[in-house]
């Protein structure tokens, strides 16, 4: 997982110092690229800041530089989600390579405080940041790719069982360099799609987001109903548990999932079996004394 190496290298030391880590995800909609930002922020415990770069017009680069300021002030370990990074004008993203090429941002000094001073700058530090591109350029490229090792699996990097042997040697010399040129194709694809590749060129790595596999889509669910949960324990002040999880999850798998599917269509499940009955419930709870809640799910 790019995301584990990522982390694994700014801990070790290994990454660079300087500037913020940062990954580019490619797919389709609905295949959980945003998700992906939003749970390796959650699981290290960071800020995810959500930003839909499409907003973000030619008259909007000052109001990007103060989002991005503003958050990276309020925590300096944040996971910025950049949505349609690839439909930003470029002016914006001349302010978005500031932060990836020199690891900082000159803001007003006011930014995220009560300051009225306007005419002072100060850098903000984006170092310890994660920076996550989420685009749909390229997703037919991936979808092709994908096609080709269904029909085979030989396609692409797996690596070879015999490592130590000489044919081993090569095969795992070929299976590299194949996958090299599947990602030099996908880059090539991105551009294609209208991706820039100033923009492109300062994410060296790219990920391919698939349609999820069952077991990955009881997972989506899993996380999106921590979420949900940790929502409502901090509305509520006490604890909620899902008391049937496990079957609750194995129902959802079982009844909603199909290939072609869309990730979005998760919190329309949710707030048919759960989010709703559970408001109402919740209300006529309003001034009891209890200091727990527990819920169970029937599919009828």
């Amino acid at each position: 997982d790019v995301f584990i190496q990522i982390e694994g290298l700014r801990l070790s030391g290994l990454a660079d110092p300087k500037v913020p880590s940062r990954v580019l995800i490619t797919g389709e909609k609905g295949v959980g690229k945003s998700l992906s930002a939003k749970a390796f922020a959650e699981l290290t415990g960071r800020t995810y800041v959500p930003i839909n770069m499409a907003d973000y017009g030619e008259g909007g680069v000052e109001k990007f530089r103060q989002r991005l300021g503003v958050e990276a002030r309020k925590d300096a370990f944040a996971v910025f989600g950049l949505d349609e990074v690839a439909r930003a004008n470029f002016k914006v993203l001349e302010v978005l390579f500031a932060v990836l090429n020199d690891g900082y941002l000159d803001v007003p000094d006011s930014i995220g405080t009560n300051s009225d001073i306007k005419d002072t700058t100060i850098k903000v530090d984006f170092k310890n940041t994660t920076i996550v591109g989420t685009t749909n350029a390229g997703s037919s490229y991936v979808t092709k790719i994908m096609d080709q090792r269904n029909r085979n699996p030989k396609i692409g990097f797996e690596g070879p069982s015999n490592v130590g042997s000489e044919s081993g040697k090569n095969e795992l010399t070929s299976s590299i360099q194949s996958e090299i040129a599947m990602i030099d194709g996908l880059k090539q694809a991105m551009e294609a799609d209208g991706m820039p590749g100033p923009l492109l060129d300062r994410f060296p790595d790219v990920i391919a987001a698939m349609q999820p596999t069952k077991k990955k889509f009881r997972e989506i669910v899993d996380l999106h109903l921590n979420g949900m949960l940790k929502q409502l324990q901090g509305a509520k002040k006490f604890p909620i548990t899902l008391m049937n999880r496990e079957e609750f999850l194995d129902f959802v798998a079982n009844a909603y999932y199909r290939k072609d599917m869309s990730n979005r269509i998760v919190e329309t499940i949710l707030n048919s079996y759960l989010r709703n009955p559970m408001a109402k419930a919740l209300l006529a709870m309003e001034g009891d004394a209890g200091k727990a809640a527990g819920v169970a799910v029937s599919s009828d």
